[in-house]
C-alpha cells in the first residue's frame, strides 16, 4: 500500500485522522501531501507521518516547510495520540495564525475524542483533571463535570492510591508512562485499565499530560477463570489415569 492506495480510500471515505509512512514506493508522503492538500484542501491538516530518521533528513526542507507531524519509528501508541492530537491544534507554518482553521482543528479533534470508545483524558503535572471524554466518566459511573477539577488520583482503588505520586514522579523526568491502572467506580467496582499516557506541551504553555486507556477488567476476569479451570481439571481424579492393576491369575 502507498500514496495511490490512501488518495483511493480518501476518495471513498471521510477519516478523521491521516497517518502515513513517509517513503512509499509510488506515491511518496510528499506527493500524498500536495495531492490532498490539491483535491481536499481541508483535509491537509489531518496528515501526521511516521518515518525513520534516514527518511526524515531527506525530507527535511518537505517536512519544515508543510509543518505536517512526523513520528519517527519505533513508537507507541502514546507517541502516536500526540502526533495526531498534535496535527489537529497545529497552524500552518510561514504565516500568520489562521483563527478558524484552528477553531476548526480543534472542534475536529474534540468530536473524534468524544466519540471515541478509548478512555481519554487529560491532566496537569500535579494530577488534577482538565478534560475527560465521556467514554471514561460513563465507565467510572460518573458526569464529565464531576471529574474534571480532581485529581485523577481520587480514582484509583485504594489499595494502590498511595502509588500516584509515584506515576507522576515518572511523568515528570520522562516522556510518557504507560501500564495498568487499578480504578474505582462511583459504586466501589475496582476495574483495570490498560493506560498509555504522553506528557504534552503547547508552545508557550505548561505541560499537561494525554492519557489513553482500555478497560481489560473482563480479559483478565476472563483469564483467571481459565486458570481456575485449568487447575481444577489437574486435581479432578477423572482426570486422571486409573491406577494399573496387577493380576492373580495364575
Amino acid at each position: 500500500m502507498d500514496g495511490t492506495d490512501a488518495l483511493r480510500l480518501l476518495a471513498e471515505h471521510v477519516y478523521a485522522a491521516i497517518v502515513s509512512d513517509l517513503a512509499m514506493p509510488k506515491l511518496d508522503g510528499r506527493g500524498l501531501y500536495e495531492e490532498v492538500e490539491r483535491r481536499w484542501p481541508s483535509a491537509h491538516g489531518r496528515l501526521v507521518f511516521v518515518t525513520g530518521y534516514a527518511e526524515a533528513e531527506e525530507y527535511d526542507a518537505f517536512l519544515r516547510q508543510s509543518g505536517v507531524p512526523v513520528l519517527a519509528k519505533p513508537f507507541t501508541i502514546a507517541d502516536l495520540i500526540g502526533a495526531v492530537q498534535r496535527a489537529f491544534l497545529a497552524r500552518p507554518s510561514g504565516g500568520p495564525p489562521v483563527t478558524r482553521l484552528a477553531e476548526s482543528s480543534e472542534q475536529r479533534y474534540r468530536a473524534l475524542v468524544e466519540s471515541s470508545r478509548g478512555l481519554i483524558c487529560t491532566h496537569d503535572m500535579a494530577g488534577v483533571l482538565l478534560s475527560v471524554n465521556r467514554a471514561a466518566a460513563d465507565r467510572l459511573g460518573y458526569a464529565v463535570d464531576e471529574l474534571v477539577g480532581r485529581s485523577l488520583g481520587d480514582f484509583l482503588a485504594p489499595s494502590v492510591r498511595a502509588q500516584f505520586p509515584q506515576y507522576l514522579e515518572r511523568l515528570a523526568h520522562a516522556s510518557g508512562d504507560e501500564g495498568l491502572m487499578l480504578v474505582a467506580t462511583r459504586d466501589g467496582e475496582e476495574r483495570i485499565w490498560s493506560y498509555s499516557n504522553v506528557r504534552c506541551q503547547e508552545p508557550g504553555g505548561s505541560p499537561y499530560v494525554l492519557g489513553h486507556a482500555h478497560d481489560i477488567t473482563d480479559i483478565k476476569r476472563s483469564d483467571a477463570r481459565a486458570r481456575a479451570r485449568r487447575r481444577r481439571s489437574a486435581r479432578s481424579p477423572s482426570s486422571r489415569s486409573p491406577p494399573r492393576t496387577r493380576s492373580t491369575t495364575r
